[in-house]
């Protein structure tokens, strides 16, 4: 169970290829994202790209945007508001 004292860390996600943007699929980019999401009042994701490698090519605004817009179900893990959650997510070569 989660002690609210630190993030919440994810075990890395490897990005489905629905994450990628358009541009960086087609040049078949790799890469990686971390992002630190605050779990909000209204149950939601606050998202913030601590780290993108490569940059420029859109990873992490694609990454934060489905965070922010996803419906996790926090409950199992005892997140609360205000808690923090970190991630990785890699992008592969196809």
């Amino acid at each position: 169970m989660y002690d609210g004292l630190a993030p919440f860390v994810l075990p890395p996600i490897d990005a489905p290829t629905d994450f990628y943007p358009s541009a960086a699929l087609a040049a078949g980019i790799a890469g990686e994202v971390v992002i630190l999401c605050t779990w909000s009042t209204e149950r939601q994701f606050e998202c913030v790209s601590e780290r993108e490698t490569p940059m420029g090519w859109g990873l992490a605004a694609a990454v934060v945007e489905r965070f922010e817009s996803s419906e996790p179900n926090v409950d199992y893990f005892g997140i609360l508001p205000g808690d923090q959650v970190r991630t990785t997510v890699r992008f592969h070569r196809e």
